[in-house]
This record gives C-alpha cells, structure tokens and sequence, in this order.
C-alpha cells in the first residue's frame, strides 16, 4: 500500500488485484493482521482506478494487510506472516 501525505486527509492507495474481493453485504473489506489473528475491517473506497483504489478509511500506516487472502479467510483466524527472500544482485 502506498500513503499520500499532501492531502489534508491522508489516503491509501493499494493494488486492487492483491486486496482480493472480499465484498459482503457491509461493503468490500480488508484483511489486516495484528499478533498473528487475521482481522477484516471494512474499507472506504474514494477512487477506483481500475487497477489501484483510494482508501480513505478502515487502514492505516503500519497495518499489516493481506495481499491476496483467501476466500476463507475468516475473522480472527490465525496467520503466519511469510517473509519475502531477499532480492538477488546483479
């Protein structure tokens, strides 16, 4: 997720594909972990872009989303973060 900060009210901006479609009859939500237990917050969405959308409520700096959850994924599941490898050099 990227921040803008020059706005009066920052705003997320994340990659649609990775958010996944988590639609319910609430509206679309995210999965953001904290000690290892999957949490689903519902989101505002200011701005669709197609590929990127504008978050305007429901995250903030330092959450842990989950990109691309699985559709089962339930409210306070246990998660293990994964990191990523390390980048290879030229």
């Amino acid at each position: 997720m990227h921040r803008r900060t020059a706005d009066p009210t920052p705003i997320a901006r994340a990659d649609r594909t990775g958010l996944g479609d988590h639609l319910h009859q609430n509206g679309m939500q995210v999965a953001v972990v904290e000690e290892g237990i999957a949490h689903l917050r519902k989101i505002a969405i200011t701005t669709d872009y197609g590929n990127e959308v504008e978050v305007s409520d429901g995250v903030k700096d330092g959450d842990k989303v989950i990109m691309q959850p699985p559709v089962n994924l339930a409210d306070g599941g246990k998660v293990q973060i994964i990191p990523e490898p390390p980048s290879a050099t030229p």
